[in-house]
């Protein structure tokens, strides 16, 4: 398998003079696999890894850029300039359709499916170096406040629940569900700590209360 798939980089390769691109559907399979190759997770014979060591080595990841290509990059990396003049940061994703195109542009040039011209290179890589801490811990705050709502949003429908169920409810589910209703901001190890059980058993029983009450609703 190894070697075949190597035949089939050398072909993409004599026809296109380049390595093959994520950025393009048809190409994503081969470009994972040369992925892996490249990160070691692909084991093949001695001679196949040599062969496909002169190929990665030997073979650009773009096509040497064209006239129009340079003007445009050019253009590109002055909008990015004037996007982290006025943000302070990175273009990010989750931006409208002006910045995640601009983010999807720079994600594309930082993974090498863009050619670009040298001093072009150069202005691209000042910029994100210059601002990719600041989109990583920008990145991080989010993501990490989205998963502290989301939890929020999660206990807020259990302890409704629960309020719901406490009246209808087993003798022997009174004691979790009545937890969860008096102490909306505990964790769930918090809670199983005031009931004197484990986190699995005191989530378990919650559970069995949930659905006996929603049951009998």
């Amino acid at each position: 398998m190894p070697a075949i798939r190597v035949q089939e980089l050398a072909a993409f390769v004599a026809e296109h003079q380049r390595m093959p691109r994520f950025s393009e559907e048809a190409e994503r399979g081969l470009y994972a696999w040369v992925w892996r190759c490249r990160h070691g997770t692909v084991a093949m014979p001695r001679a196949t890894r040599d062969r496909f060591d002169m190929l990665v080595a030997g073979t650009p990841k773009v096509a040497k850029p064209r006239n129009r290509s340079n003007v445009v990059a050019a253009r590109r990396v002055r909008e990015l300039a004037d996007f982290v003049a006025d943000y302070g940061r990175l273009p990010l994703p989750s931006g409208g359709g002006a910045e995640r195109s601009l983010y999807c542009w720079v994600w594309r040039c930082r993974r090498g499916a863009v050619a670009l011209p040298e001093q072009v290179r150069a202005e691209f890589d000042k910029l994100v170096a210059a601002y990719s801490g600041v989109r990583s811990v920008y990145n991080e705050r989010t993501l990490r406040e989205a998963n502290e709502d989301r939890s929020r949003a999660a206990a807020g429908r259990t302890v409704d629940a629960a309020r719901r169920a406490v009246a209808s409810c087993r003798p022997a589910y009174t004691q979790v569900l009545r937890a969860r209703v008096d102490y909306p901001g505990d964790t769930l190890q918090q809670l199983a700590d005031r009931c004197a059980m484990s986190k699995d058993r005191y989530s378990a029983l919650l559970r069995r209360a949930l659905e006996a009450a929603a049951r009998n609703g």
